[in-house]
């Protein structure tokens, strides 16, 4: 508990044992956004982790959070917990090493390919960067991962019902294979052995693949996404993969 309050804690958090990641794309993509606009630096990328090679050294913050007595909280311990749950926080111990990583994305790179509710209508006047693009206004105080969330899901609903179609299923994949894409193609290319499924590696690109786009087709409003929408969405990753 000491180590985690350590790390949740931003003025100790350089002493951590932890490395943070996220099981939310969507929080990803905020967290990504907030850093862009507040930071100095802007060469923010996200990374795509295998949580099976990690698994062994990582858990979530909640349960780490939830582990102690109530007589060893921190004065903090209800923020933390409401920030843990909220961002859903996979806290990893130690560093994470590169064959860990499927891909690590420029933010940038991932903006023309993010669905159309968190993009701001084309105007013919180009915007005068892409990060402008995005249809969230980043108060200069206290900006909500909340809010961003009730925004976009409103966003979504007051689309039409092709707008929303697309964007839960070709606009999905077309997501997830802006941040799988080198190592998607990398999958492809590999040959199994002889005793295997000549099939066996693009079946798992298309699962991976397929997986993601999910995740970012349910986001906006699950009980808008019905189960036809999954076999599109495979399908769609199937007719890339054939390609």
């Amino acid at each position: 508990y000491a180590d985690v309050a350590r790390h949740l804690d931003w003025t100790t958090r350089h002493t951590s044992p932890y490395v943070s990641t996220s099981f939310s794309l969507m929080w990803a993509v905020w967290e990504a956004l907030r850093r862009y606009h507040f930071g100095v630096k802007h060469d923010v990328e996200i990374a795509v982790i295998d949580a099976s090679a990690v698994a062994e050294r990582a858990t979530t913050a909640v349960e780490l959070l939830q582990s102690v007595s109530s007589t060893e909280r921190h004065e903090n311990h209800w923020k933390w917990y409401r920030f843990a749950n909220e961002s859903q926080s996979v806290l990893v111990y130690g560093t994470i090493s590169d064959c860990c990583i499927l891909a690590s994305i420029p933010l940038l790179r991932i903006l023309d390919n993010l669905p159309s509710y968190c993009l701001r209508p084309p105007s013919q006047t180009p915007p005068q960067a892409p990060i402008y693009r995005v249809s969230w206004n980043y108060p200069t105080r206290n900006p909500s991962y909340r809010r961003f969330c009730e925004s976009q899901s409103a966003s979504f609903l007051r689309a039409s019902p092709e707008a929303r179609f697309r964007d839960s299923t070709s606009a999905a994949v077309q997501l997830a294979l802006a941040f799988l894409g080198t190592w998607f193609h990398w999958m492809l290319q590999l040959r199994p052995p002889p005793e295997n499924e000549a099939t066996l590696f693009r079946d798992a690109a298309v699962t991976k693949l397929s997986e993601l786009a999910r995740v970012i087709a349910l986001w906006p409003a699950a009980s808008e996404t019905v189960d036809m929408w999954d076999s599109v969405v495979r399908e769609i990753a199937l007719l890339i993969a054939d390609e």
